[in-house]
């Protein structure tokens, strides 16, 4: 996706974010006692999300690439549906699993 495709996506999204070097946008923001950032390249359907604890731990980290026909629907939905948990949801490091996990309905839930 292009650098202005990308920004009207995150820009309808609502989420605070901003262009970096020319390459990749950031975005940042904070969910109860967790610190979640993506790093979303420019021409380059890829996605890299760390989560981080208030002490600046790192508790999750996953990349996304996207290939083939559907490639850029597949990264928008992904983008849209992965922000959304994220900012919509009540998220938990579960120290048991080492997973990050999300509420949805009352049940917790693997994310990715």
């Amino acid at each position: 996706m292009t650098r202005v495709e990308i920004e009207e996506l995150l820009s309808a999204m609502g989420v605070e974010h901003a262009l970096v070097n020319e390459s990749a946008y950031h975005v940042s923001f904070h969910k109860e006692t967790f610190r979640i950032e993506f790093l979303v390249p420019v021409n380059v359907l890829e996605l890299y999300i760390d989560v981080y604890e208030t002490d600046g731990r790192k508790i999750y980290s996953q990349w996304f690439d996207y290939y083939g026909k559907d490639a850029v629907q597949d990264f928008i939905e992904d983008l849209t549906d992965i922000l959304a948990i994220l900012r919509d949801n009540s998220i938990r490091h579960n120290m048991q699993t080492k997973c990050l996990e999300y509420s949805s309905s009352g049940m917790w839930k693997k994310f990715a």
